[in-house]
Order: C-alpha cells, then structure tokens, then sequence
C-alpha cells in the first residue's frame, strides 16, 4: 500500500529539519575554526564580508526552486533550465562582488578590508 500524504509529509519534514540541523552544526563548526585561525580584530572583516555576501545573496533569490515544486508538470528542461540560471547568477553575482570589493573597502573604510594587510598576514 502506498504511503499515504500525511506519512510522506512527516517524512519531508523529519528530512528538512534533520537538513537544517546539519546545516546548522558545519556554520558552527566553520565558526569555531574560524575562531582559532583569525584573531578578534578579523572578524570585524569577517562581518563586513558577510554582509556583502548576504546582500549578494538576496539578489539571487528568484525561487526557481519554490516554483519547480508546485509544477506538477515540469518538465528536465525545466530543471536544467532552473540549473543554468542559478549558475549563471552565481556567476553574474561573484564578477559583481569581485568589481564592487573596492568601493565596499572604502565605504566600510577599514584598512584591513584593502586586502594588502591580509597579504601581508599570510606572508609572515
């Protein structure tokens, strides 16, 4: 007998939030490394970056996804398709951080964002 709606919600559910879980302890995990490597003046950086990050991320947000699920009909061109586009964004979005990470080091106007103090860290 197939599984009935309810039992392959709750299956779903228990996968997503098992999924979140795990997605949640590597953050933590990456935290706690990041912690060791950098010192407390570099997270302020961390932070910096991190937001221009999540501003960048929020451009991407198209829901391909979201609307792939509620077609019933969809199609692998469709998926492939989806694919392509979340690529190409991708793309798209890390040529646009690459050419905008100088205005953003003079906006914040922290010397270390510049990235010649990073280097210079590294070379030691």
């Amino acid at each position: 007998m197939p599984p009935t709606i309810h039992a392959r919600v709750a299956t779903g559910a228990i996968w997503m939030v098992l999924f979140k879980f795990v997605e949640r302890s590597l953050g933590l995990v990456s935290t706690l490394i990041l912690v060791r490597l950098l010192s407390p003046a570099d997270f302020g950086v961390v932070a910096m970056a991190i937001s221009v990050i999540a501003m960048a991320e929020l451009l991407t947000a198209f829901g391909f996804d979201t609307a792939l699920i509620q077609d019933q009909n969809a199609t692998p061109a469709h998926y492939h398709t989806a694919w392509t586009f979340g690529v190409l964004f991708g793309a798209a979005v890390t040529v646009v951080i690459v050419l905008a990470a100088p205005h953003v080091a003079a906006y914040y106007r922290e010397p270390a964002s510049s990235g010649s103090c990073m280097r210079w860290r590294w070379a030691r």
